[in-house]
């Protein structure tokens, strides 16, 4: 009866035994499923930190100024904002208003301008920059067809 048995059945689970004795790495699997959980959680979880979901969290008055132009969008709760832009030349200065839309979608902020005084400018018309970072008094985007990056400081929430 006793040849009928496998010798693994009595071969220890830790060390030693037959070198044919498979280990069961349970263990080591769970370990390396619950290490890329977490490291996949802090990912997602430190995005979703990042970048606004919702227009909510860019209302207030952001301001954007560069050699000879300053721009501040004032931005309701729902994304809608109006834009006052300044620019100056050595001979005059122009003001234009426009207004539109920001939204987040997809790690790009979509801005739709609605309407603009600007004679030579074409509405509506969408644009989509590449969303870099956001706190709670800056945002960092690229514009889709540029490598400069256009910072907006917040002026009031």
């Amino acid at each position: 009866m006793a040849r009928s048995v496998p010798l693994s059945r009595f071969t220890s689970r830790v060390g030693g035994g037959s070198a044919f004795f498979v280990r069961h790495h349970t263990h080591h699997r769970f370990m390396r499923a619950l290490f890329t959980v977490i490291i996949a959680s802090l990912i997602f979880g430190l995005t979703a930190i990042a970048e606004p979901t919702d227009s909510q969290k860019l209302a207030g008055v952001w301001l954007r100024q560069e050699a000879g132009m300053r721009c501040t969008n004032t931005v309701a709760a729902d994304g809608s904002f109006v834009e006052m832009s300044w620019f100056s030349h050595s001979d005059r200065t122009n003001t234009y208003q426009r207004t539109g839309t920001w939204i987040f979608k997809d790690g790009r902020l979509v801005e739709t301008i609605k309407s603009s005084t600007n004679p030579s400018e074409v509405t509506p018309h969408t644009n989509s920059e590449r969303f870099v970072y956001s706190n709670a008094g800056e945002l960092v985007i690229f514009w889709q067809s540029s490598t400069n990056k256009t910072v907006w400081q917040r002026v009031s929430p």
